[in-house]
């Protein structure tokens, strides 16, 4: 993998360097000949101001180029990268004269970045330039910067919020934003949780789990930790985004990553890596395979299908609830057809039959998988004392919500799950 700088002129482009919205995704645009570009990364330096100030507003990995209209002749874009906020200023390391020289005050367009800078951008980034530093100076400035105290409060505030979420929290957000996961995602946390006393560093990551480098590692990590700060609805100024997953040490001059309690705690409830009494769906399909083997293969195709919430027992839902069988959301691809029962612990009869079944958004059918929320056989909500005020409020989950329509044939199946799943 190579690695380019493209310079963003504040002034010639009409709009700074430091109003770049997440939300318009990233990209650059060039007249370079940009053929060699994909899956490569691309930095983007803003300068802005006299004396010039330089900052590191984003970086992402080169996945489409497309012809431009305009006064560039490509577009070049990609879905994964850091975007920093705010940007991160430049100028003031040692190495960044240097760096300015090689890139003939950035003179020359996009260009490839020596491989010396490319590590000391690693560096600011992932936090190894702070080594005469004490462990708070350390985690301030791990994404670049002291900034001001402002700032700084608020990053604390933000940390504060981590170091009180429970691991039932994580556990929630471990489910919602599972379909976001890549694989490589899934083996890092494996790779993590699996280390001894849950420490590791990204060299070591990058080993394990099959990167190129330990950069791929910091990146990749810091993507995933931020998924997880989304979903708790928390932002760093200038704190890196793997906080939300680890503590960070530095013993030997190289930085580890100690999983946090919490975290620890709720991939040990999940049971994603090695527990075989929650495996993942295919090794429990493959597992139950006895209790359905001997059916017609019609019907084993219907009960596989009824596990992984698709076939006809998707179908009977969708025609029964029309909706969101607790908000009555009608955005049907949205939503998760879900057993009440569990469908390792059903019969091949309660695995199909229509009343053990809810359709439900994903908010709520990763509540109710955790046992985090049942319903009582009047369909109204019951909520764990698990659940906390703060989690269930940004989840939209409050206690005046019920089922649409229940009936009697529901509530067998409710009670085991008040039993057996729901939390109390």
């Amino acid at each position: 993998m190579d690695d380019y700088v493209q310079y963003h002129n504040s002034e010639t482009m009409g709009f700074s360097c430091l109003e770049f919205d997440e939300s318009e995704g990233f990209g650059i645009l060039t007249s370079k000949s940009s053929s060699k570009l994909r899956g490569n990364r691309i930095w983007l330096i803003g300068g802005i101001g006299k004396p010039r100030k330089y900052y590191l507003c984003y970086n992402f990995f080169v996945e489409t180029i497309k012809p431009s209209e305009g006064d560039f002749k490509f577009i070049v874009d990609g879905q994964q990268g850091t975007f920093f906020k705010p940007a991160i200023l430049l100028s003031d390391f040692p190495w960044f004269k240097d760096f300015l020289k090689s890139q003939q005050n950035f003179s020359m367009g996009l260009r490839k970045i020596e491989e010396v800078f490319v590590d000391e951008l690693e560096k600011v980034v992932s936090g190894q330039e702070v080594q005469n530093l004490s462990i708070d100076e350390q985690t301030q400035k791990i994404s670049g910067g002291f900034g001001n105290s402002e700032t700084n409060q608020k990053d604390e505030l933000a940390l504060a919020r981590i170091e009180n979420l429970t691991a039932n929290e994580y556990k929630a957000a471990f489910t919602l934003t599972h379909e976001q996961m890549a694989e490589s995602d899934l083996l890092m946390l494996k790779a993590h949780y699996e280390s001894p006393n849950y420490d590791i560093t990204a060299t070591q990551l990058a080993n394990k789990v099959g990167f190129p480098s330990f950069k791929t590692a910091n990146l990749r990590y810091g993507l995933l930790a931020g998924k997880l700060l989304q979903f708790f609805q928390i932002q760093f100024e200038r704190y890196v985004n793997i906080n939300a997953l680890v503590y960070l040490d530095n013993p030997d001059g190289e930085w580890h990553w100690i999983l946090r309690p919490q975290v620890v705690k709720a991939l040990h409830d999940l049971k994603w890596f090695g527990d075989v009494q929650n495996l993942n769906i295919l090794q429990e399909i493959e597992q139950f395979q006895d209790s359905y083997a001997v059916l017609p293969e019609t019907t084993r195709e219907s009960i596989i299908q009824s596990r992984i919430g698709q076939g006809q027992f998707r179908a009977s839902l969708v025609e029964y609830w029309r909706g969101c069988s607790v908000s009555g959301c009608k955005q049907i691809e949205l939503l998760r057809a879900s057993h009440i029962k569990p469908w390792r612990d059903s019969s091949n009869a309660e695995r199909l039959d229509l009343y053990n079944g809810l359709l439900l958004l994903p908010n709520l059918d990763a509540c109710f998988d955790l046992g985090l929320i049942s319903f009582d056989d009047d369909g109204k909500i019951l909520m764990s004392s698990e659940l906390s005020e703060a989690v269930s409020l940004e989840l939209g989950i409050n206690s005046n919500l019920k089922l649409l329509r229940i009936e009697q044939r529901h509530k067998e199946f409710l009670r085991f799950h008040r039993e057996n799943i729901f939390g109390g």
